[in-house]
């Protein structure tokens, strides 16, 4: 079994062929399609550069996946892992600027990075877990929760796409959680799923910043 990297249900003991794990890494095409419907919906109607680039890095994280999916190497996994992670701080960064000015969001910014670290230097010290560290997924629900009271009070009902991607992420970290402890049941595991309900989560992210924006507009 590979010792680079995350181990799933799929992941092949001993040599393997390409793709290294077939579901894991044919299941990426639905984060690239989120990220390139996007980034060419962005581009057309002319939403802010951040807009772009966070579909770019939605597009870049699955093109990444599909290398580590189907490669298992360190560079693969890196190509995997940084535009998943550049597209969480831009996007804290981006909502917070819709909420607040840009220096009170690079606080904001700051702010969550040093809880991200904190929280998961504790839970990975009390409960190591499968997939992202519980302190990731602690700090984004106490941002994003922070972030939805004020936008569902700024923006009304668009506020309530922010909470379902919030929704959609957590439903995605319980697939990627639960994958090691399905494998004799799914054969294949349940990560396919993480990929499915996160790029879903991501997307939704987008769009709202797309109906804030649209909405200033009006």
């Amino acid at each position: 079994m590979s010792s680079i990297g995350p181990i799933y249900c799929e992941t092949p003991v001993g040599a393997f062929l390409f793709p290294a794990e077939p579901i894991n890494f044919y299941s990426n095409a639905i984060i690239v399609l989120f990220g390139l419907v996007a980034l060419a919906y962005a581009v057309k109607r002319r939403f802010s550069a951040d807009i772009s680039v966070l579909a770019l890095l939605l597009a870049l994280t699955g093109v990444g996946s599909f290398l580590w999916h189907g490669f298992r190497t360190p560079l693969s996994l890196a190509l995997d892992v940084v535009p998943g992670l550049l597209f969480l701080f831009l996007f804290v960064y981006a909502w917070s600027r819709r909420v607040y000015g840009v220096l009170a969001s690079l606080g904001l910014l700051v702010g969550f990075l040093g809880l991200t670290y904190a929280l998961s230097f504790v839970s990975e010290s009390v409960l190591p877990m499968q997939g992202p560290p519980l302190g990731v997924v602690l700090a984004v629900l106490i941002s994003a929760g922070y972030l939805s009271v004020l936008s569902i009070q700024r923006f009304g009902s668009v506020g309530y796409v922010a909470i379902l991607s919030v929704i959609s992420s957590l439903i995605a970290f319980g697939f990627r959680t639960l994958d090691l402890y399905t494998c004799t049941v799914i054969p294949f595991g349940t990560h396919f799923l993480w990929h499915v309900f996160l790029s879903l989560g991501a997307a939704l992210g987008v769009l709202f910043l797309m109906l804030v924006d649209s909405s200033r507009k009006l």
